[in-house]
């Protein structure tokens, strides 16, 4: 799997998760307040771009950078995490190429 199906794929993922929260909270509120990690999360995707420019070798060491860096945060702190889910979904799709 290229970076740019990987991230798109994300985006998909990333995007469906943000519409249940906010379909299933009792009010537009509390789904904004209940959506924000995804939020801070599409941030995250939105900054790496399409993955065109990011070469296939060095995509995990990019997320490992990130996942184990503290000041390397979005608004609510939820990047390094991210970062560090992403990589392993990355590594589980790639550990039998």
């Amino acid at each position: 799997m290229k970076v740019t199906e990987f991230l798109s794929s994300e985006r998909q993922t990333l995007e469906a998760g943000m519409a249940t929260t906010r379909a299933e909270a009792p009010d537009a509120y509390t789904g904004t307040v209940r959506a924000w990690p995804h939020v801070c999360c599409r941030e995250f995707l939105d900054w790496l771009g399409d993955g065109s420019d990011i070469p296939h070798d060095e995509f995990p060491a990019i997320l490992r950078r990130i996942a184990g860096h503290n000041e390397v945060h979005d608004r609510g702190g939820f990047t390094p995490s991210f970062a560090a889910d992403l990589l392993a979904r990355w590594q589980e799709q790639h550990r039998h190429e």
